[in-house]
């Protein structure tokens, strides 16, 4: 199943970014982790998820996981 742009959006603003996860990337077919990740990055920024969403997203909420 195919998600649009807008749902994507729409799924965004339902849930705080301190509180989302992001895709995985771990089945054979998939592309290589570093390149799936920026691929999905830039597929939010275009559905309108802002920056700083996507910083608390990719950055700060693996950081507190870790406890760096």
């Amino acid at each position: 199943m195919k998600i649009t742009g807008v749902q994507v959006r729409m799924f965004s603003s339902l849930i705080p970014p301190e509180r989302r996860h992001r895709t995985d990337l771990g089945q054979s077919y998939s592309p290589v982790p570093a390149e799936g990740h920026r691929m999905f990055l830039a597929a939010l920024l275009k559905c309108g998820v802002t920056p700083a969403e996507i910083e608390v997203m990719a950055c700060r909420n693996p950081a507190r996981l870790l406890r760096i």
